[in-house]
């Protein structure tokens, strides 16, 4: 069965708040003939994938995944989209796995993987890991199409942990399963319908860690074409102070059009030329007539029409013909008719572009140093019910300043940055990193920055700090789960 063609898709990345980019992106070219069979046989697809950051290789991992992935999904036989999925999965797995073991400096690199392929009106999404997938309608409704792999979504699943909860917690970037690594590599996977006007949008982290999903919606929606929608939501993530790398990919869908009232509308036109015609015809000496044939417009087989209806942009290039080129470029937006960028290079950008500068450390401006309230020094207590953190107001802090309450155990400190006019919070923004106990806490006082610095209350120059509180944070042996520790990013 030949599947419809979508009319428009584009994917791209950008490093975001960090120096190097360590996510990758891939979808089907759509503009070189050698692809238009395959495109026939097996529809579209789209590939996002992020480095785990915390870990070395990264960016060679995701690259490596999305690289793989095309590959993967085009060349497994049969007629299952689910199975070609599962054959682009494994093929990223394997990829990763093959590098870890040609490189002995990257045996613990890992990725995350999301893949959607639109075929014969439906999008099929398969994912490691908690890159996601989501379909928006024309009339802005958004619709996840993924469950997160991580521990703050598994979390909220089991009813452990709110929402407001989960995205204050320091395990939030914790993930359970991705590729390459020596835990769970298993792929989840999902179908759904489409209808016309749709948005198929892939994204990391880096952009559903800061935005909204309406955001995401509208940011999509309001691109021209789906180019210009992977630039918004990249700009959307910046503009929202990501502290990630963040990539996406935008597929629109046209329903196919019945080919019975066009073939109508042809006849009927060319009935009346005929009919013209024959009234202006000339009659030659043998009595023959004299006339034009009327053909109809010849559509080009790609079926992708250029972002202004004439011919392919040149400025905007494809990616090569052989299958799984990882498209990893960093995309200088501007304010404006911004652009996503595609290059066909798995290389990390040679230079950082529009970098916010580390803000130098302003005046205190009469703030004093919060005072701990709770809990008590040498208060004891289980991560399953624990305590309500609060502390005195420092004074007035400004717009871009910051309560930070770190927790320090023996590994060193993790920060939750809380909004100026909270002086609490609930006792599970934190549940112990890798199975670590808290020994201490504490509050400073800091101004925001894109990146956030670490240990920016014992290693950094906070405005002001509190003192330093012993506590015991017991963590049961369920908290994590024993057979899947989650990888940190």
């Amino acid at each position: 069965m030949t599947a419809f063609i979508p009319a428009d898709w584009s994917a791209g990345t950008h490093h975001g708040g960090r120096a190097q980019n360590q996510d990758s992106v891939n979808v089907t070219p759509r503009n070189d003939p050698k692809w238009q069979s395959a495109i026939a046989q097996k529809g579209v697809l789209l590939v996002v994938c992020d480095g785990v950051g915390g870990e070395a290789g990264g960016e060679v991992a995701s690259s490596v995944a999305a690289q793989a992935a095309l590959g993967g999904y085009y060349n497994t036989p049969g007629n299952d989209p689910r199975a070609w999925l599962d054959g682009a999965v494994k093929a990223a797995n394997a990829a990763v796995d093959a590098e870890r073991k040609r490189t002995p400096k990257l045996q613990s690199m890992a990725s995350t993987f999301v893949a959607a392929a639109v075929y014969q009106g439906m999008v099929y999404s398969a994912w490691v890991g908690d890159s996601r997938a989501y379909v928006v309608s024309r009339g802005g409704k958004i619709a996840p199409i993924t469950a997160d792999h991580s521990f703050v979504a598994e979390q909220v699943r089991n009813k452990l942990m709110t929402e407001q909860e989960a995205e204050m917690s320091t395990m939030k970037n914790y993930i359970l399963r991705s590729l390459g690594s020596a835990g769970n590599t298993t792929p989840e996977f999902s179908r759904q319908p489409l209808n016309e006007g749709d948005r198929v949008v892939l994204c990391s982290d880096g952009l559903h860690g800061v935005a909204r999903d309406p955001q995401i919606a509208e940011a999509t929606l309001r691109g021209k074409n789906t180019t210009e929608s992977v630039a918004r939501l990249i700009q959307l993530a910046r503009d929202n102070k990501t502290g990630d790398n963040v990539s996406a990919a935008v597929l629109a869908y046209d329903a196919p059009k019945k080919a019975f009232p066009a073939l109508m509308l042809v006849g009927a036109a060319a009935l009346v030329v005929a009919l013209v015609a024959g009234a202006l015809l000339v009659a030659t000496s043998d009595g023959a007539s004299k006339g034009s044939v009327v053909r109809p417009p010849v559509i080009s087989p790609s079926g992708v029409p250029s972002s202004e209806g004439g011919t392919p942009d040149a400025s905007k290039p494809t990616l090569a013909a052989a299958a799984g080129v990882a498209a990893k470029a960093t995309s200088t937006l501007a304010p404006a008719g911004v652009t996503a960028t595609e290059a066909p290079t798995a290389e990390a950008p040679s230079a950082v572009t529009n970098a916010t500068p580390k803000p130098t450390t302003p005046p205190k401006n009469n703030l004093v140093a919060p005072k701990l309230i709770s809990p008590a020094a040498g208060t004891k207590f289980m991560a399953s019910d624990p305590p309500e953190f609060s502390w005195s107001a420092a004074g007035t802090l400004a717009a871009d300043e910051y309560y930070v309450l770190a927790a320090l155990h023996e590994q060193g400190e993790d920060d939750t940055w809380v909004k100026g006019l909270n002086t609490t919070l609930a006792g599970k923004w934190y549940l112990g990193s890798r199975g670590t106990r808290i020994q201490s806490w504490l509050v400073c006082v800091a101004r925001d920055a894109n990146p956030r610095p670490l240990n920016i209350c014992t290693k950094g120059n906070p405005l002001v700090s509190s003192e330093e509180r012993p506590v015991t944070w017991e963590i049961p042996a369920t908290a994590v789960p024993a057979t899947s520790l989650p990888s940190g990013r």
